[in-house]
Parts: C-alpha cells; structure tokens; sequence
C-alpha cells in the first residue's frame, strides 16, 4: 500500500498519524534541511504544509541557499548478484546497455509511460544452391551448406 503524499510548489511532504499524540503530522521531503509540520484534520496538516513550504523558501532566500535537493539523475543501487547477472544478460539480448534497461524498467514501474520493445528478425533463404562458405570461428571453421545450416568442417576425420 503505498503512502499519502501532499503536494505543493513542486515539494513532497508526508502524510503520517500519531495515534499516542492524537495528531496528524509530516515532513517535506527532498530537501536539505527537516522541515515538518502538523495537524488536528487532515484539512489541517494540508494547510500546515503549505505554510512550511513558503516558510522553508522564505528562509532559504533571506539565506542564499538552494531551497530544494537536486535530484542530479545519478543514483547507485545495490543488489544481489543474480540479478545484475540477469539484468546484464536482459540488456544483452535487447542491444541495449545495462543503465538503459534500467530506465526503461523504472519508467515501467513507476507508470509514467508504457514502453514496449518490439525486436523483429528477418531471414532470408537462397532458392538456388549456394556455394560452401567459410567462416573463421574461435574454436575452428565452419561452412554454411546450401541446406541453410551450420556445419563443422572436417579435415581427416577431425572437428577444426
């Protein structure tokens, strides 16, 4: 279940209840400093945070500070191995890099916009017989036959 926010001037604040105060309160989130407020009804604690916020920004420009934390659009994330294995093998097979599969999953996550990868292949079959080609491969040659499939190429009886 996800957390009431409240909203205003592009700030976030909390929306939590103290059941042993009897009391509504929160705080603003992404900024430098802890700013919280509360109240008695929830028309309250949307009014007390309002007023922090143009509080918190009168402050910090009779300060001269930035009123609100960057989100700078770098972050690190930790995770088992597994699944950086598995996400670098995913971003791998679509032919895209690792940061971008992530994004493109946050984005799917967070329901800001559908994103869907389409991949298509094509192949394409000679109708006439088709010479013997070889291919250098690390762990030997190969030849591509007329019949459209991959062979070993055999010397005296030996995979090359």
């Amino acid at each position: 279940m996800e957390k009431a926010t409240l909203q205003y001037r592009n700030y976030v604040g909390t929306s939590e209840i103290s059941y042993e105060d009897n009391v509504l309160y929160g705080k603003i989130l992404f900024i430098n400093d802890l700013i919280t407020y509360e109240g008695d009804s929830p028309a309250e604690l949307k009014l007390a945070f309002e007023s922090a916020v143009e509080e918190y920004e009168r402050r910090c420009i009779e300060h001269g500070v930035p009123a609100e934390k960057p989100c700078s659009g770098t972050f690190n994330v930790r995770v088992p191995p597994e699944i950086h294995r598995a996400a670098n093998l995913k971003a791998a097979r679509l032919g895209v890099p690792l940061n971008e599969l992530v994004k493109l999953a946050l984005s799917n996550f967070l329901d800001e916009k559908k994103v869907e990868v389409h991949h298509h292949s094509h192949n394409h079959f000679a109708e006439a017989p088709v010479a013997t080609i070889e291919y250098e491969v690390s762990s030997g040659v190969y030849y591509e036959t007329s019949e459209n499939s991959w062979q070993p190429s055999q010397k005296n009886g030996t995979l090359q």
